[in-house]
């Protein structure tokens, strides 16, 4: 199939992980693809936003989520779909766990071992991602925050002058602020 350059779309994939993947063409006709640590496929470009879905600077979905189109920046991962990974791995580790029932200690650990070793940053890259989608998190409630407390001083000030302007009123009418007027009234009486 023939393509020019512009409906052609260059993946890379930088993780430690082969990243495998399904893409559904038309009916049943399906194409896979598995692209191993740093190498890079060529993809029609009609594709990408199934591949990797960024919005408003955060990967929120994919078939393919963790890999880098060429040219683009690395962005950070949305934390449901880190979570879901990781609920991945724990059904991956319940079955592993499963297969493992009954055998000696040794050999559990062993097998744990040789999974930790084959992909030494798939929890790093989750958790790292993790964090930069809380602090994205945090700076917006910060900004929000920083909104209301301005929002809070105008509605504040605004109150203090209307309080001052009804004291005017009063005190232009005689009858002095209910404050001033009930520690007067009080006064009188104890006298």
């Amino acid at each position: 199939m023939a393509h020019d350059r512009e409906t052609i779309s260059t993946w890379k994939n930088p993780t430690k992980d082969v990243v495998r993947f399904t893409i559904h063409l038309d009916g049943k006709v399906k194409r896979h693809y598995q692209i191993s640590p740093g190498a890079a496929e060529k993809i029609d470009s009609i594709h990408d936003q199934a591949i990797r879905c960024v919005k408003k600077g955060v990967v929120v979905s994919g078939l393919a989520p963790q890999l880098l189109k060429e040219g683009e920046e690395e962005v950070p991962v949305h934390v449901a779909l880190v979570e879901a990974a990781a609920e991945g791995n724990k059904e991956r580790a319940a079955r592993a766990a499963g297969r493992l029932a009954g055998k000696p200690v040794d050999e559990i650990v062993g097998a744990i071992r040789g999974v930790v070793e084959r992909h030494p940053g798939a929890e790093t890259a989750l958790v790292k991602a993790q964090i930069e989608a809380e602090e994205q998190e945090l700076a917006e409630l910060r900004a929000r925050k920083a909104a209301i407390a301005a929002e809070k001083a105008q509605l504040k000030a605004e109150l203090e002058g209307g309080k001052s302007q009804i004291d005017q009123k009063l005190d232009a009418a005689g009858l002095g602020t209910p404050v001033k007027a009930g520690k007067a009234g009080k006064a009188a009486a104890e006298g």
